[in-house]
């Protein structure tokens, strides 16, 4: 690339630096302002609370197992259909026992007053 083809890629990254700092202060801004609508309209905070279940725990536990599990096959595997089997069963036991970390979790929803504030 000769002098004036960096010259123009260093220009347009300039630029785009430039574009995204102005994009970035303009949706702070933004963010700000329909913060502060939304808070004159607050009738309720919801508090979310999201704990692990036994089974998501059982989970955790099993996942950890299968990828120690899974590393330690592929690392003993003297064959290609080995090193499958150890992806392959790395790949299912990922998803099998995330899927269940992913639904074991248990939400609590807790509604607390909040008083109705008047914009003037």
């Amino acid at each position: 690339m000769n002098d004036q083809g960096q010259g123009l890629v260093a220009f347009g990254a300039l630029v785009f630096v430039i574009v995204m700092i102005f994009w970035m202060v303009d949706a702070s801004k933004k963010r700000r302002e329909m913060e502060a609508t939304l808070a004159t309209r607050e009738l309720a905070v919801i508090v979310e609370h999201a704990t692990m279940t036994r089974g998501g725990t059982i989970c955790v536990l099993l996942l950890v197992i299968t990828l120690a599990a899974s590393f330690f096959s592929l690392i003993a595997a003297t064959t290609i259909f080995q090193q499958i089997e150890a992806g392959l069963f790395l790949l299912v036991g990922c998803v099998l026992f995330g899927l269940g970390i992913a639904l074991g979790h248990k939400r609590t929803y807790r509604v607390y007053r909040s008083e109705h504030r008047d914009p003037m």
